[in-house]
């Protein structure tokens, strides 16, 4: 569960299938055994298609990175494990930037011919199990693969989660971390997971910046500042226009918030912030009011 809070996608996937081969031995021998099975079988024509894969993107002078991802066991796995490779089998395909995703989605479907319906696009919408690509499966020959590309960037975020290079997690939130894990505060939201992708630099009426992630909104900035800002948020001033505290903010932005006498913190201020700070503090004084009521 804490691979999970902190982002960490391919961790929090391996501890689990640890724990689930202690629990069930012998399925996980089982499934073992076939998935050897499987690379032993799909090998040589696995190397076939990323020899192919590789040449073309060499031709179009696309930089990039194929990695296989075997499924490691779980009770679903050893139930579709019959399926053959489509089921145990990803083919990772890894770019610089964005824009080169969809250059080497093109180029795959150029050399391999797509199933229809199979194209999900998360590159920009983070699916719900919180990683970011572009996920399509193709006929290669006799076998039907399953491809996932995304930005190197993506990649390490999913593997490492908040301690991935690029967040912003200095150890000196670590105590704060564990805090909130113990009081039963989410560390880390799943639509907050962007903030290892992309981030803005919004800045003070004094014009000292501030850098969030990408998505963030007026209380986010707020919270950035300090707690007690946040909670006494009124409104804001966003580039000398008055905006409500729902309004998201852009690369650039200058924000000025104005203050309350008291705070006026609603369960509705949890929809429109993204960030462990704000949304922590919103849940913390939330609590605070709802135990006071029933002292």
């Amino acid at each position: 569960p804490l691979a999970r809070h902190l982002g960490m996608g391919m961790v929090a996937a391996e501890l689990e299938s640890l724990a689930l081969t202690t629990i069930y031995p012998g399925r996980a021998t089982r499934y073992r055994k076939t998935l050897e099975a499987v690379k032993v079988e799909a090998g040589p024509r696995l190397r076939q298609i990323r020899a192919a894969l590789a040449g073309s993107f060499e031709h179009h002078k696309l930089s990039t990175r194929l990695v296989d991802r075997w499924r490691p066991f779980s009770v679903g796995a050893a139930r579709d494990a019959g399926r053959g490779l489509a089921s145990l089998y990803t083919l990772d395909i890894q770019v610089d930037r964005a824009m080169d995703a969809y250059l080497a989605l093109g180029i795959l479907h150029s050399l391999f011919a797509p199933i229809p319906g199979k194209l999900r696009d998360h590159l920009y919408t983070m699916s719900r199990h919180g990683y970011q690509a572009l996920k399509t499966t193709v006929q290669a020959g006799e076998y039907r693969l399953r491809v996932e590309i995304t930005t190197r960037k993506f990649a390490r975020f999913n593997e490492a989660g908040v301690l991935a290079p690029g967040f912003d997690f200095p150890l000196k939130n670590f105590r704060k971390l564990m805090t909130s894990l113990m009081e039963g505060e989410s560390a880390i939201d799943t639509e907050s997971l962007r903030l290892a992708s992309s981030q803005i630099r919004v800045f003070t009426p004094r014009g000292e910046p501030r850098i969030l992630p990408e998505g963030s909104g007026v209380l986010d900035f707020a919270f950035d500042i300090h707690e007690e800002l946040g909670l006494h948020a009124f409104r804001a001033r966003i580039n000398g226009k008055t905006r409500l505290l729902k309004a998201r903010l852009m690369d650039g932005d200058q924000v000025e918030i104005e203050r309350a006498e008291v705070p006026q913190v609603l369960p509705k201020w949890l929809e429109w912030a993204i960030t462990p700070r704000a949304r922590n503090a919103i849940r913390k004084y939330l609590r605070t009011q709802v135990q006071k009521s029933q002292a």
